[in-house]
């Protein structure tokens, strides 16, 4: 797992290394901690192009899991690329679109026996948002994006009962940010 994170960024380091504009950020995500979970990513970028590194956790509401299960959670390990467009891309502000992948946790707990599962998925991961400012490099950002689940399994054993976990999930938020 680690080379995932290690490899690109080390590229992207070297390909950003000649700017002398480059800036670094730090984001979190204001839904992960309403969902019992929270978020961080740190971004480093140049010329309206960055690469984010996310760690996140989120519980999902009852309302979002199978029938018969609760205590859905996920944690995400992501490296992403985001490319910003407009007359702004240079501040990163405005619109932006993101590509990247990682893995991700799941767990869940059978809601009659109390048993639980855990699997671990390769993601493939696409988002849109809108990045504005609010004061002197804090800015909201407004998001929306997919997980695609590229290994998850068909069936999970959980306890008595079988858990069909999903091939793609929506993700979206509000994140919170500041760059230097």
């Amino acid at each position: 797992m680690k080379k995932i994170f290690i490899v690109p960024v080390a590229l992207l380091g070297c390909l950003f290394s000649g700017y002398a504009d480059a800036e670094i950020g730090i984001e979190s995500d204001t839904v992960a901690f309403l969902s019992k979970g929270y978020h961080g990513s740190v971004w480093y970028g140049s010329g309206g192009k960055r690469v984010r590194l996310v760690y996140a956790k989120a519980t999902f509401p009852d309302s979002f899991n199978p029938a018969g299960f609760t205590n859905l959670t996920s944690t995400f390990k992501e490296i992403e690329f985001d490319f910003f467009i407009g007359e702004k891309r240079d501040d990163f502000r405005g619109l932006w679109f993101a590509i990247g992948g990682g893995q991700t946790e799941m767990s869940i707990e059978s809601k009659t026996t109390r048993a639980a599962a855990k699997i671990t998925v390769n993601d493939l991961h696409s988002g849109i948002g809108y990045a504005v400012s609010i004061m002197d490099g804090f800015y909201i950002n407004p998001w929306i994006g997919i997980d695609v689940h590229i290994d998850a399994p068909n069936k999970v054993q959980v306890g008595t009962e079988t858990w069909n976990p999903r091939k793609v999930d929506p993700v979206g938020g509000v994140k919170l940010g500041i760059n230097f």
